[in-house]
């Protein structure tokens, strides 16, 4: 009697051992795809990653080729820089084809390209008659010889990497002239005015 209900109870288990065989086997499965899925997430932000700085590196060195540009002795009111058209902004990627920019040497091994181009924004003067200053802007070289000169100039450089990862920098700077002989007042410098990088 016994041997027999062992027996009837056997064959009520028939297949049971391969559901849950196949039910682990599918939880592993899913389980399994998760993580590649998340792993292949975390490779794709790795490499963009890495684009984004290689356009930023790109970007960084044409910027300093454009800093680089500015005239050397200082430039005067009549020989200004400006390789930006009027009205052409640069803070889209895109725009950059509608004017001419100047690429920027990469070092070896290097991808993308690096592109930057000079904006003048103005001049100002100052005459120092002490105790006075006086301010006249937009207005350059009127006493050449008695006068502190600022010219600004906003740079602007466009970096992409090989992949079409961009980064655009914007820098402003002002170049000051002294020609009163006088330097203690204002030494003749270059400045940062501002930095800006453009989401």
């Amino acid at each position: 009697m016994l041997a027999s209900a062992l027996k009837l109870h056997l064959n009520h288990q028939r297949g049971a051992a391969l559901i849950v065989s196949m039910v682990m086997l599918l939880v592993i499965t899913v389980i399994g795809i998760a993580v590649m899925g998340g792993s292949r997430l975390e490779l794709l932000m790795a490499n963009n990653s890495q684009f984004q700085s290689d356009a930023f590196r790109n970007s960084e060195i044409a910027m300093q080729a454009g800093i680089a540009s500015i005239p050397a002795p200082l430039p005067t009111a009549a020989t200004p820089i400006d390789t930006l058209p009027p009205g052409k902004i640069a803070t889209n990627p895109a725009d950059w084809t509608s004017f001419t920019s100047t690429p920027a040497a990469l070092p070896a091994g290097a991808t993308g390209t690096g592109n930057y181009v000079v904006e003048y924004l103005g001049c100002s003067e100052y005459k120092y008659t002490p105790p006075t200053v006086t301010h006249k802007q937009n207005s350059c070289l009127d006493d050449p010889l008695s006068y502190v000169f600022e010219f600004t100039y906003r740079v602007w450089s466009l970096g992409t990497d090989a992949n079409g990862a961009t980064r655009i920098l914007q820098e402003v700077r002002t170049i000051t002239k002294n020609t009163t002989g006088d330097t203690t007042l204002w030494p003749e410098t270059m400045v940062l005015d501002t930095r800006v990088e453009i989401p």
